[in-house]
């Protein structure tokens, strides 16, 4: 009996000694910041409640955008709590991590936070339950919310930080004291973010330069009305992989980074910036792209709608993939681009499965203004852009028309675009419709590939004389039934192959100079001799690279510019007043039946 008594009595001492040691270790309100300073292996775990934290923020009414009206500032909490985490060891080993859960609260904040060691992820319980809402304060305007990055100790390997990111959780801020920046990683590799939501930052939502990581069910929302551009350049995008501005001495540019299911929904200017500091962006793809922004509005109106969507320099082998992009619009015209491509010495980037679509906020049935310069723009004979499966409905009606220096072309600039399975859906000309389906790609374009041209009606119904397009280094085969009788623009060494009855195949025509097909009428105009522009009383029936007359001058000029009611063309060697203006036909030479 006395041997079971001391045996019951050791057992009882060792469960109170363990409790007691439990007991100790668990953080408590009132000496947290003790128990943080004491415990290096910090709490896994833990609830941010146990740090003080309340997590008791309110919103006005329910939905996303509202203002809070309560809430205790969680900032000091938070930090601790954050900083409650096992810790890389002194060599700068990639070991430790944690797991750090924010549960089921709206933590109102007026701070920031840093992430410093491996592996360290932060959870949430998904979109609207788990939210930390950043306030601005002082000198947190420009300070991002959550920061990873490992500091800077002079040494690029230990300075590189390793694994961990962010699980269903929601970063926002007030539209009414909005801060600039959501989320910075700064010189990180093998990040993982996935269910994300950030809204309402003025800047970015996300600026990195990391490697080798992945985003998935990303969601960002009236992000960037608060972008600038500097000579053209957009300073920062709603994604920016531009790292020039980061504190990482070791800072360089991202790659074989994936965005999957990404959603832009009322963001403004950049949406995505590919950009480099030093080096280049690389293989950064989305699958699963959606943008939608309505950006027009007249309360909003500012610089930021003339940045352009898709911002490219110093990067390559990047794409979007199975996507969509709906630019609503209030009819106010902009000289933004869809994809602006920079390069000097080198630069690819891809659509595949995209479907671009500006609408008319009224429908097809209440036509507006077209809205923007062009979809892509590309500067630099090495740019290359690729199209597979690619879909741009209605150009005619939102892109390219009454913008300031002109209609130019829908792809402009200086490159090569390769494509397949392209299809533009215009509004046919007596509807308004104005583009020539040769004037989709500028003539500086090296374009190659076949393109799907299908006039539609205001009702977007398919009125059934769809053609195609064969482009070969920038010259161009039409495939028709029949000669066409559309107007449209040809150069030196295009074709025309139609079917000819009877003949088992086809006929063709070759041009052998350039000019513009169809009537121009009731269209004057004037010019001083040895002068390069000529002022008309009417240029919407005209566009950048049409071949024009006027009764009384030369016997044709290309029209390389147009602003307004003046076009720009070349040398006029006439003084001409109020002369009429038509289309200089081109000159085409025929050639016999060939195997169809």
């Amino acid at each position: 009996m006395e041997y079971f008594r001391i045996i019951s009595w050791l057992f009882l001492t060792i469960i109170f000694l363990g409790c007691t040691h439990v007991w100790a270790t668990q953080p408590l309100n009132q000496n947290a910041r003790d128990v943080v300073a004491e415990s290096p292996i910090g709490q896994v775990n833990a609830n941010p409640l146990s740090f003080g934290a309340k997590g008791d923020a309110r919103y006005k009414t329910s939905g996303d955008g509202n203002a809070l009206i309560s809430g205790t500032d969680d900032t000091a909490a938070l930090t601790l709590f954050l900083s409650d985490r096992k810790k890389t060891n002194s060599t700068g080993s990639h070991f430790g991590g944690s797991s750090l859960h924010l549960g089921s609260n709206v933590f109102k904040i007026t701070g920031a936070f840093t992430i410093n060691d491996h592996y360290t992820t932060v959870t949430g319980e998904g979109y609207g339950t788990s939210v930390i809402h950043a306030l601005t304060s002082g000198g947190n305007i420009d300070t991002p919310v959550i920061t990873f990055n490992k500091g800077a100790t002079g040494d690029a390997w230990n300075d590189l930080l390793s694994g961990g990111g962010l699980k269903e959780l929601t970063l926002k801020t007030d539209a009414s004291s909005r801060r600039n920046t959501g989320l910075l990683l700064d010189y990180a590799e093998y990040m993982r973010f996935s269910d994300i939501t950030i809204e309402g930052f003025g800047l970015s939502a996300i600026k990195a330069g990391l490697w080798e990581s992945t985003f998935s069910d990303l969601k960002l929302f009236g992000i960037g009305a608060n972008q600038t551009a500097v000579g053209g350049v957009p300073v920062t995008g709603v994604i920016d992989f531009d790292s020039g501005v980061m504190t990482n001495p070791y800072r360089d540019a991202s790659n074989n980074t994936l965005f999957s299911k990404i959603t832009f929904s009322g963001c403004y200017g950049t949406h995505i910036k590919l950009d480099a500091h030093k080096n280049r962006t690389t293989n950064i793809h989305f699958n699963g792209f959606a943008l939608e922004t309505d950006p027009y509005a007249a309360a909003d109106l500012g610089p930021v709608h003339e940045l352009p969507f898709i911002y490219h320099h110093r990067a390559e082998n990047s794409a979007i993939t199975n996507g969509f992009a709906t630019v609503h619009s209030t009819g106010l015209p902009h000289s933004a681009v869809f994809l602006k491509m920079v390069e000097t010495g080198g630069s690819t980037f891809g659509f595949s499965n995209f479907q671009f679509n500006m609408s008319p906020d009224l429908g097809v049935n209440k036509r507006a203004p077209r809205r923007m310069r062009s979809f892509a723009s590309l500067d630099g004979p090495n740019t290359i852009l690729s199209l597979n499966n690619v879909t741009i409905w209605d150009p005619s009606d939102s892109i390219g028309y009454d913008v300031a220096g002109g209609r130019p072309a829908l792809f402009e600039g200086t490159g090569q675009v390769t494509f397949n399975g392209l299809s533009i859906q215009t509004l046919r000309g007596k509807e308004g419709g104005l583009r020539r389906a040769t004037n989709v790609f500028a003539r500086s374009l090296k374009s190659t590939g076949i393109m799907t041209f299908v006039p539609i009606t205001v009702t977007g119904a398919d009125i059934g004389s769809t053609a195609f397009y064969k482009f070969n280094n920038g010259a161009i085969t039409l495939f028709a039934d029949a000669i066409p009788s559309i107007i449209d623009t040809w150069a030196v060494g295009d074709k025309i192959e139609y079917k000819t009855v009877g003949a088992g195949g086809y006929s063709g025509l070759i041009c052998t100079q350039a000019g513009t097909s169809g009537t121009l009428a009731g269209v004057t105009g004037s010019v001083t001799s040895g002068g390069n522009t000529i002022t008309v009383n009417d240029a919407s029936k005209l566009l950048v690279g049409d071949w024009i007359r006027l009764s009384g001058g030369a016997a044709y000029n290309l029209i390389i510019g147009i602003s307004g009611n003046v076009l720009t063309v070349g040398r006029e060697p006439n003084t001409v007043t109020n002369g009429a203006l038509t289309f200089h036909p081109p000159i085409w030479k025929g050639f016999g039946a060939i195997a169809p």
